[in-house]
């Protein structure tokens, strides 16, 4: 008994705990085109802030009914959208929409799906 409740232990320790540290994701995670970022960072500061904070939750929502269809590569691409509005949302000093993750964590969902 005292063994396995030293391993429930040890692995919450590894549990990866979001932090300012680990919510940033290398600009090199994006999988779009550079003309395909452009277009997408133009949208979304033409944007309103209530727009940006609901086109966050879409995509995490979409994200969510993606991974559970296991289709992965449009999942991917949702990834790559939610890193640039969760960056938009960032720049503007909004939190993102309650109940949604970060971008970093959605990728770690996909990563985990493969």
């Amino acid at each position: 008994m005292l063994g396995f409740g030293r391993i429930v232990d040890t692995a919450q320790a590894q549990t990866v705990i979001e932090t300012p540290v680990a919510l940033a994701m290398p600009q090199t995670d994006l999988r779009m085109t550079a003309q395909a970022r452009l277009d997408v960072e133009s949208a979304l500061q033409g944007m309103s802030d209530a727009d940006l904070a609901l086109t966050y939750a879409r995509i995490f929502a979409t994200f969510r009914d993606y991974i559970g269809e296991d289709d992965l590569s449009v999942a991917r691409a949702l990834v790559d959208y939610a890193l640039l509005t969760e960056a938009a949302l960032e720049a503007r000093g909004i939190p993102r929409p309650s109940g949604t993750e970060s971008a970093r964590s959605m990728l770690t969902t996909y990563e985990l799906a493969l």
